[in-house]
């Protein structure tokens, strides 16, 4: 699975979620408190992502750190029991971070919208314009782009790392 992605520092997120709670083609879909478990692998990240009311996943991606849109090739795998591939995983790999948040997710088209209150490390905004057969490349970077238009009131922050790196500086 692929998506073009670019986050931003918030100063507050307070703005934006009002800004696109009244958007009429922005919906919102769920809030959920996160915990995502980076493990230490020679490339890409694999994180273990336990989230309330919902199932726990496996994630691979790989991308580059750039404060540009970029390409990011991805996959996800539901998880049903974490608590015992945790155990094996930091055994097998280690682990090198842990990233907690709490995220609202928007979807506009096929812009997924995230607002991620992470732990320390303060608010961000993060736009992930998901590739699959309805959505080519071209028409996921315009949709980006339009978005980012739209919100080119906002005081955004282009930011290149991901959670994880950011917490390990």
């Amino acid at each position: 699975m692929k998506n073009i992605e670019i986050k931003f520092q918030l100063p507050s997120h307070q703005e934006i979620l009002s800004y696109l709670n009244q958007h009429h083609d922005i919906d919102f879909l769920w809030s959920k408190e996160q915990t995502d478990i980076y493990f230490q692998i020679p490339r890409g990240r694999l994180k273990l992502r336990i989230q309330t009311n919902s199932d726990s996943q496996l994630i691979y991606y790989q991308r580059s750190n750039s404060p540009e849109a970029r390409l990011s090739e991805y996959l996800i795998s539901p998880v049903s029991d974490a608590g015992s591939l945790k155990i094996i995983l930091e055994k097998a790999l280690g682990v090198k971070t842990i990233v907690k948040k709490k995220r609202h997710l928007y979807q506009f088209r096929n812009v997924r919208i995230h607002i991620d209150e992470v732990h320390e490390l303060g608010n961000f905004i993060e736009f992930e314009s998901v590739l699959d057969e309805a959505t080519d490349e071209e028409t996921g970077r315009t949709n980006l782009h339009n978005l980012l238009k739209n919100l080119s009131s906002f005081s955004l922050t282009p930011v290149a790392e991901s959670y994880a790196d950011l917490i390990h500086k």
